[in-house]
């Protein structure tokens, strides 16, 4: 299934996105002065998803800023995100950011960040962190009077903040 949401007038629109309920999303840009922010925190556990996020910049002075942190448990995460600047989108911003938290060792996350510009005059940047979870900070943590679960939970916490 595929979402696809068309922008259409200037000013900020925010989405929050949950990657359990969707395979496909594109964003199109449609209007000059858009502002669009896609956030997604979550945690995925004992799943394997493969999600794909689209955002197309189709007039100047377009922005786009996803952030994306996952948290995973016996799971697999596969995230594509292409963003698209094609000639004419002078003074547009795009800007990807993938981090991600592995809490064991079964779980494995793959983040594509594709860019495809054809426009000198726009600023684009990516950026994509994985981490395994430390049990260095668990077990000092744990050293402070928090159980196991309740050390890990914290962490978690923090991350997705």
């Amino acid at each position: 299934m595929v979402d696809i949401i068309s922008i259409e007038k200037p000013g900020q629109h925010e989405f929050k996105i949950d990657f359990n309920s969707i395979q496909k999303i594109v964003f199109d840009l449609n209007c000059s002065g858009v502002r669009l922010d896609i956030t997604s925190k979550q945690k995925i556990t004992n799943s394997n998803l493969s999600v794909k996020l689209e955002v197309n910049h189709y007039q100047p002075d377009t922005h786009s800023k996803i952030i994306v942190k996952n948290v995973l448990k016996a799971s697999r995460l596969e995230l594509i995100g292409k963003i698209s600047l094609p000639p004419g989108v002078v003074g547009s911003t795009t800007d990807f950011r993938c981090d991600s938290l592995l809490t064991d060792l079964g779980s494995a996350v793959k983040t594509v960040p594709a860019m495809n510009i054809g426009e000198n005059k726009v600023k684009a940047s990516h950026g994509v962190a994985v981490a395994q979870f430390n049990q260095e900070h668990v077990f000092y943590l744990m050293s402070r009077g928090l159980s196991k679960k309740q050390a890990e939970n914290l962490l978690v916490r923090s991350f997705l903040r």
